[in-house]
């Protein structure tokens, strides 16, 4: 089983950290800092419990990776259901 610094999605999820935050090149320091530990969070923790919910069918940290760093168009429904989950509610109850 890969861990996070051995995902083989690491280079992938680099090289969109590295786009992403070209787009932040001239904003306030704090701004570009906050997205990139963002994005640093998201991949140590990539939504995989959420995801599997979602597919009802347990989802691995490197199937996860792949579906928020690499998607394929037929892990959009994912996406719907994914974030559509009311994960705030059950951890609340």
């Amino acid at each position: 089983m890969a861990t996070v610094e051995t995902s083989r999605w690491r280079q992938v999820f680099e090289a969109v950290l590295r786009r992403i935050l070209l787009e932040y090149e001239g904003t306030e320091a704090k701004v570009r800092d906050d997205m990139e530990s963002g994005m640093r969070k998201l991949f140590e923790k990539p939504y995989e419990t959420e995801l599997g919910a979602a597919r009802k069918a347990p989802v691995t940290v490197e199937e996860a990776h792949r579906v928020i760093f690499a998607p394929r168009l037929s892990d959009m429904q994912l996406y719907c259901l994914s974030f559509s989950l009311d994960t705030l509610g059950a951890q609340q109850a």
